[in-house]
């Protein structure tokens, strides 16, 4: 991998990132009522092809699992994600 995925949280809000090589992606959400709505997600170009953004959505699966969330996936990476991981597709917010 050879990066570290970091969060930061305040409040009901967070933010998952990944900085490598001077370049920065992010994964945005917010938390209301037990759901984690995952609203943003961004790689820049020159970072993309390299499984960041799934690391930082498994991140964010993970931490759901941990804390009780659901997730309402409104970044169509996200929602992506979920699809293709069929397993998680209980966590998903109604």
């Amino acid at each position: 991998m050879g990066y570290i995925v970091k969060h930061r949280r305040e409040g009901n809000r967070g933010r998952f990132s990944v900085e490598v090589e001077g370049e920065e992606a992010e994964l945005e959400y917010d938390i209301s009522d037990g759901v984690v709505v995952a609203y943003h997600t961004y790689t820049p170009p020159k970072l993309r092809g390299r499984g960041i953004a799934a690391d930082m959505a498994r991140t964010l699966v993970d931490m759901a699992i941990r804390e009780g969330f659901k997730i309402k996936p409104l970044c169509s990476y996200v929602a992506r994600y979920l699809e293709e991981h069929e397993e998680l597709s209980g966590l998903l917010a109604k």
